[in-house]
C-alpha cells in the first residue's frame, strides 16, 4: 500500500486517477530511460567484443581448415556468427536510441 500511496499520493485531494496514471507511466519511463542509459553502453561494448572476438577465431579455424567439409562447417559457423553479430549490434542500437532519445516522451500524454 505505501507503494501505491507513493506514486498516487492522497487520493482524497488527487486530481483524478488518469491523470495519477499518467504520472506513474512517466515516472517509469523515466526510470527506464536512466537504466538504459546506464546499462546499454554497456551492452553494446559487450556485444561488440564477444562479436569481434568470436569473428576473428572462427575465421582463423576457417582459414587453418584444409579438409572441404571441416571447411564448409567452419564456414557455416562463421556467417552464422557475423549475423548474430550483425542482430545483437542492430538491437542493441535501436533500444539505446529508443531509450536515449524523447521517442517515448508522448506515451503518456
Amino acid at each position: 500500500m505505501g507503494i501505491l500511496r507513493h506514486f498516487l499520493g492522497d487520493l482524497s485531494g488527487a486530481p483524478s486517477s488518469a491523470d495519477a496514471l499518467k504520472n506513474v507511466g512517466k515516472e517509469l519511463v523515466e526510470t527506464l530511460r536512466t537504466i538504459m542509459s546506464i546499462v546499454m553502453p554497456i551492452v553494446l561494448a559487450a556485444v561488440l567484443a564477444l562479436g569481434v572476438f568470436f569473428c576473428i577465431k572462427l575465421g582463423i579455424a576457417y582459414a587453418k581448415t584444409e579438409k572441404t567439409e571441416d571447411r564448409e562447417e567452419a564456414k557455416k559457423r562463421l556467417v552464422g556468427a557475423v549475423i548474430g553479430f550483425a542482430i545483437g549490434i542492430v538491437a542493441a542500437a535501436i533500444l539505446w536510441i529508443l531509450f536515449t532519445s524523447r521517442a517515448l516522451d508522448n506515451l503518456f500524454t
